[in-house]
């Protein structure tokens, strides 16, 4: 907690409130106004919550030597004269954060500092005077982690549809974006990832490329018995890249086993035979 105080040195009311503070260990950041006048910013939120008639000292030397009592000039111009005379002003003006008070009021000081030791305390900051009620301590048992086990059995619950449904949503608003190129629609995967990324191929009629890496070809899904990368090989049409390359570029199905040799094949028969010159896509 910290406070800014506003005041004069020789004031009363002033060493009273670096006092208070003081001796509750708050940081204090004391502005002594003989040396600089308050400025109209510092003074608006005063302003707004006491008004402008409260922060003038009527009872002020300085009010009755500049004939204010007698002028008839309105608070709001009293407060423009007080930019100038800060001994026009009551003092001490005492803010903290969006909290502010006027004069001496140790008992609004205390509300402030029991609301913030309170809210330190339970981790949130609080203004409320009313500590609030500490919520029972029950003990806490920490979650172990998954193991590799778990992990598995929590994946293989996941149906083929399921992985393809997310895939499709990720390429369709993939391919709404502004920068992106729908019509060069690339797609890669490894693990579990590179055989689905052969799934999706067949699947989905916007790719152009597919580049797995590696993955279970083999594997199958609970909601698709007996469909897994090889038995799809007659429906993608587009080229098949492997990731094994030493030019900085995808290698050509051609130097790849599996099921790769045999989508190049019928790739041939449908005239779109991957090769080594052939541009490679870009994913989305």
């Amino acid at each position: 907690m910290s406070v800014q105080v506003f005041g004069f040195q020789g004031c009363q009311d002033s060493r009273k409130a670096l006092r208070f503070f003081s001796e509750r260990r708050i940081a204090v950041h004391f502005v002594d106004l003989e040396e600089r006048p308050a400025t109209r910013g510092e003074l608006r939120r005063f302003q707004e919550k006491f008004g402008a008639a409260a922060l003038i000292n009527r009872d002020s030397p300085r009010f009755r030597a500049l004939g204010l009592h007698v002028s008839g000039d309105s608070p709001a111009r009293m407060l423009q004269r007080a930019l100038t005379e800060p001994r026009l002003l009551r003092t001490p003006l005492v803010r903290n954060g969006n909290r502010v008070s006027l004069g001496h009021a140790p008992d609004e000081w205390k509300a402030w500092v029991q609301g913030d030791r309170h809210g330190a305390f339970h981790g949130a900051a609080s203004s409320s005077p009313r500590p609030r009620r500490p919520a029972p301590r029950w003990p806490v048992r920490a979650r172990r982690p998954r193991s590799r086990r778990q992990m598995g059995q929590v994946a293989g619950k996941v149906t083929r549809a399921q992985y393809l449904g997310d895939i499709r949503a990720a390429a369709d608003h993939a391919k709404q974006q502004s920068w992106a190129r729908a019509d060069r629609l690339g797609g890669t995967g490894f693990c579990g990832g590179g055989a689905l990324r052969l799934h999706f191929t067949a699947e989905y009629p916007g790719v152009t490329a597919a580049v797995p890496w590696y993955g279970h070809v083999k594997r199958t899904y609970a909601d698709a018995p007996g469909v897994d990368a090889f038995s799809l090989v007659d429906r993608i049409k587009v080229p098949v890249w492997s990731s094994c390359s030493t030019r900085g570029r995808p290698a050509p199905s051609s130097r790849t086993t599996g099921p790769r040799p045999i989508a190049r094949k019928r790739r041939k028969t449908a005239g779109s035979a991957a090769s080594p010159s052939s541009t490679s896509t870009q994913g989305v």
